[in-house]
Order: structure tokens, then C-alpha cells, then sequence
């Protein structure tokens, strides 16, 4: 089966699963994947990102299927591409990313690989209790447009895991961004200890700490800026995402 796969999630899932061989095109966001330790994603074609798709770029290697993630990109792309695709729905707790991993292992048909990856992303969550220490903490991701993960989101749950106090729990929703924004920022960030924003680059400089401390109108020593794919990422490795952005948030009581 040769794959196309749109979103560092899945392709890091397939790649932690030893199915590298089997990806023939990812997305512009997937190369971010070298910074986790899958160099391979160097070697693969990029055939588009979240929203668009270069047809032109993937069409003769052949692909079978094409593996999307859930919400806006499935609406962008399902209808676009002239192969069978499959959707993988996004988590709406960090709970959740071990089914996704055994629902991506039984679509290609690896589902005792799927079975080992799962099992190790659930021992090394378990890990991370307590490391929070109750902390409150507001948090955001900067996805091109200002994005406040809520209740039904991986980001809330998972940090709520590592025992910090999650603002965002009070949020009824999976994603809140656009209008609602900055209604929800003056309720909650003001209460928190910590602002925790997932930066849109890898790297972090303090020219763009000032800059996201003036667009958020937060003191600068409480914001804790990290880099992209830290906390929106949902694959394998997403333990250890979480363990070093608690490491961050820490560092700066």
C-alpha cells in the first residue's frame, strides 16, 4: 500500500509504526517531524499541506490512499483527490490518541504494530501524572489564526493529566478562534498564573516572546512561549511533547 499522508500526526504515527517505506508524499507541516527524530521525512515529496494538494507532484508515484485528519482539512481535500481517502478524525481528549493509533494501524492493515505503538504511548502518559503541581495555567495556539483549545481537545486534557489546572476545561467546546477569541482571553488568561502559547515557528527568540506578549496583552514573565507542533501534535511521541512543555512551564514560576 502506498500512502499519502497529510497531517505530522498520522505520518509520524505511520513512521513510529515502521511503515516509513510505505509513505510515498506528506505535507509541508510533516518535515517539522525531523525536529522529533524521524530524519526520513527529508527523503519524502512534499504533495501539499493541510488545505491544498499538488496533484501534479504525487501522481506518478502511484499512492493507493491518502490519510487526512479530521475538520477543516477534510472538507479542503476529501473531494479533491482522484484516490481512496480515509479521514482520521482529531481527538477529542488526549484518551483518545491510542484508538487513533490502533484506527490508523487496521486501515493499513498493521494492526500489531499499531497495537505495540499504542501500548507505549499509554505507559508513557501514565508517567506524567502530577508533574502540573496545580499550576493554572490559559493556553493558545497560534495555527495562523489565534486558536484556544477547550474542553474536547487533546491540548486541554493532556496538560490537565500532568496535573496542571487548565483554564481552558471551562470551555465547552473542542476549539474556539475568530470572534470568540478574545472574549474568552479577557475571562480566562487574567486568572491564570501562566499564558502558554504554542508559537506558529520552531524557533523561539525573545523578540517573538515580545511580540506575542504585546498581541495578547499579558505581562511578558507570564507568558510561556513554545514551539510549533508542541502542543497541537497528536502522534506517538505527544508524551514526551507534553513533558517538555511542562519542563517550560515550570521553568518559568
Amino acid at each position: 500500500m502506498r500512502i499519502i499522508s497529510l497531517a505530522p500526526s498520522i505520518t509520524e504515527s505511520l513512521l513510529a509504526m515502521g511503515l516509513g517505506d510505505r509513505v510515498v508524499a506528506i505535507s509541508s507541516w510533516c518535515k517539522l517531524l525531523r525536529f522529533q527524530g524521524y530524519g526520513e521525512v527529508d527523503t519524502k515529496p512534499v504533495a501539499g499541506d493541510y488545505t491544498s494538494i499538488r496533484w501534479d507532484r504525487v501522481h506518478g508515484l502511484n499512492p493507493d490512499l491518502a490519510l487526512l485528519s479530521g475538520g477543516y482539512p477534510a472538507k479542503s481535500l476529501s473531494g479533491a483527490l482522484p484516490v481512496p481517502v480515509f479521514v482520521i478524525m482529531l481527538p477529542h481528549s488526549v484518551y483518545e490518541i491510542p484508538s487513533m493509533l490502533l484506527e490508523i494501524g487496521a486501515v493499513v492493515n498493521e494492526r500489531e504494530r499499531a497495537v505495540s505503538v499504542a501500548q507505549r504511548f499509554a505507559e508513557e502518559l501514565s508517567e506524567l501524572e502530577g508533574l502540573g503541581r496545580g499550576v493554572s495555567i490559559y493556553v493558545e495556539l497560534d495555527l495562523g489564526v489565534a486558536t484556544a483549545p477547550g474542553f474536547f481537545s487533546h491540548v486541554s486534557t493532556g496538560l490537565a493529566h500532568l496535573g496542571f489546572n487548565v483554564l481552558n476545561m471551562l470551555i465547552d467546546r473542542d476549539y474556539v478562534w475568530g470572534d470568540d477569541i478574545s472574549s474568552i482571553r479577557r475571562r480566562l488568561a487574567g486568572k491564570a498564573d501562566l499564558v502558554v502559547l504554542e508559537a506558529k515557528s520552531r524557533i523561539i527568540t525573545p523578540e517573538l516572546s515580545s511580540r506575542y506578549a504585546r498581541l495578547l496583552r499579558v505581562d511578558e514573565s507570564r507568558l510561556v512561549l513554545l514551539p510549533v507542533l508542541t502542543l497541537s501534535s497528536y502522534g506517538p511521541s505527544y508524551p514526551r511533547l507534553l513533558r517538555s512543555a511542562a519542563e517550560a512551564i515550570l521553568k518559568r514560576l
